[in-house]
């Protein structure tokens, strides 16, 4: 992934396929799996940890299902 589809995927926020976790606290690891599930159970996506719901991020680590 280039940095300007990360941007892109940044400012266009959470959809269907794509879930934002922050790390701001510790992220229980129950929360982790259910997002992990709902995108599987769904059309599949990515899951950006580090990132806050409405897109400003510190660090970010990208799990993608592809």
């Amino acid at each position: 992934m280039d940095e300007m589809s990360l941007k892109d995927i940044l400012k266009n926020g959470e959809t269907l396929t794509v879930e934002f976790k922050s790390d701001l606290k510790a992220l229980p690891d129950k929360d982790l799996i259910a997002a992990v599930v709902a995108l599987a159970n769904t059309e599949g996506g990515d899951l950006y940890l580090g990132v806050e719901n409405d897109g400003p991020f510190r660090r970010a680590f990208y799990l993608s299902d592809n």
